[in-house]
């Protein structure tokens, strides 16, 4: 797994990293509003002009508005501090579901590769990335840090870590949110249990004035239900249901639809970040697309 997620680093460096920070991150700060300050020359906020005095700081005198009127100003900034991000990442039983032939990878899987890409990302800006992971029996985290060691303890952990069980998500959510002050909260899921209530509960965090972020990492069989057989297998606890795929298949694209409007209206009012990824999406595309949009 080490060298799978050393070459994705790789792959985010080719492909992502120059277009990412010249065009985007470091030029219009479109990737969530976050800044670049460690990728420019002044990371700092303007504030205004200050009359120089004897004893402040020569370098921050503007030559440009000597030259014009002759007078001794110097630059007043606001210093810009690094962002606290929190991504939390559902590892629930539905989260381990692969089965479809254009894609063997699973959501665990697609949400592990994501997630270590944006710790790259951010990583790269000096933002601190914390992790939050839970199933039916646990919650694991790692504190907001930065760096290699931080990125390869990040990978680690979600290379080991097993999906599993029904999980109750507010719960479990609202522990790793209570455990860290992070200003941004990225949430990775599958949304297929208890969504009400876990939108419900991320507009309390937002609320607080916590930006959101939903990634909804959903299978290519989620999306169109390829019929395969009678047999259907409960996601969360792996019971089997037998049904034809092929009678139910309208009236299930007909909910699902619902369920997927359902998702982005609501981040739409509350003004979450809300993108919807499959499975067979490239994971590189899925970066880009998240930072072309925002």
């Amino acid at each position: 797994m080490k060298k799978s997620t050393l070459s994705l680093y790789e792959k985010i460096d080719k492909y992502l990293y120059n277009y990412l920070l010249s065009a985007k991150f470091l030029v219009d700060g479109n990737l969530i509003g976050y800044h670049a300050s460690n990728f420019q020359n002044k990371g700092d906020e303007f504030v205004q002009y200050k009359n120089y005095i004897v004893g402040n700081d020569t370098s921050k005198i503007d030559w440009k508005v000597y030259a014009r009127n002759k007078s001794l100003v110097i630059k007043n900034y606001r210093e810009e501090k690094n962002k606290s991000l929190l991504i939390i990442i559902d590892g629930s039983g539905s989260m381990k579901y692969s089965l479809h032939q254009k894609s063997k990878i699973t959501k665990w899987q697609y949400s592990s590769i994501l997630t270590c890409g944006l710790s790259y990302i951010f990583d790269k800006q000096r933002d601190s990335v914390s992790i939050g992971i839970y199933n039916d029996k646990e919650i694991t985290t790692l504190p907001p840090l930065y760096g290699e060691e931080h990125l390869e303890k990040i990978n680690q952990l979600l290379f080991n870590f097993q999906c599993c069980g029904e999980v109750q998500h507010v719960e479990k959510v609202n522990k790793i949110v209570n455990e860290f002050s992070a200003e941004t909260i990225i949430f990775v899921s599958d949304l297929l249990e208890q969504e009400d209530e876990i939108l419900n509960l991320f507009k309390i965090y937002s609320a607080q004035k916590k930006k959101i972020i939903f990634f909804h990492i959903l299978h290519e069989d989620e999306i169109s239900l390829s019929p395969r057989g009678n047999t259907h297998i409960h996601l969360e606890n792996n019971r089997q249901i037998n049904i034809s795929l092929e009678l139910v298949k309208k009236q299930y694209q007909k909910n699902f639809n619902s369920f997927l409007k359902k998702i982005k209206d609501f981040c739409k009012k509350e003004e979450f970040v809300y993108q919807k990824i499959s499975t067979i999406e490239d994971v590189t595309n899925s970066l880009l697309n998240f930072i072309q949009k925002f």
